[in-house]
């Protein structure tokens, strides 16, 4: 770990290691799941937006399903992941949060059947990536508006395959950092 991070980290956490490596794993976890959120990586300036929309959390579009703007359509999965997951986990939460995880993958398993696209460590290309995705992403909305159908089909493939690559490539970023993935050796 990076000697300044890590006494930062430490002065945190009172110098709790154990703390501080938890805190620091909390936050790879995160950083991974925003880097495939294509609006992490985008936020428009114009006139109207001298300073930027902040990732298009404030391009905002009519409400519903609790979504009021472009940036959190794409973090509710363009409405269909709209209901939290219920904290903290029971055995039925677990039972249910695994059915959507199965259904995303079997969904959209060509999208991490080329191992190219998640054994990387190269996050600097994932962040082009994302920023490319993003480019498209205000394409046929209207501020205020509500969001067409047409937008919804468009893009949800997208959003559930970005999911699914964000997690092969932490996965990946986890056994590279940590080697947890060992080999099974056949004799």
């Amino acid at each position: 770990m990076d000697s300044y991070i890590y006494t930062y980290l430490m002065n945190k956490f009172d110098n709790n290691e154990n703390v501080a490596k938890s805190y620091a794993l909390r936050m790879l976890v995160h950083f991974v799941g925003d880097i495939v959120q294509p609006l992490h990586s985008m936020s428009r300036y114009n006139t109207e937006y001298p300073k930027g929309d902040a990732g298009a959390n404030g391009f905002k579009l009519k409400r519903r399903y609790g979504v009021s703007s472009l940036h959190s359509l794409w973090d509710k999965v363009l409405y269909k992941e709209r209901n939290n997951i219920r904290r903290p986990f029971t055995e039925d939460t677990w039972t249910s949060f695994t059915r959507t995880v199965d259904r995303i993958f079997e969904m959209n398993a060509e999208a991490v059947s080329d191992p190219d696209v998640y054994q990387s460590t190269d996050i600097e290309s994932w962040t082009q990536e994302s920023h490319e995705i993003a480019k498209a992403l205000y394409a046929g909305l209207t501020e205020y508006e509500s969001v067409p159908q047409s937008y919804i089909d468009e893009h949800l493939d997208t959003a559930y395959q970005q999911i699914l690559i964000g997690g092969y490539r932490l996965a990946y970023l986890l056994d590279y950092i940590f080697n947890i993935l060992q080999p099974t050796i056949e004799s």
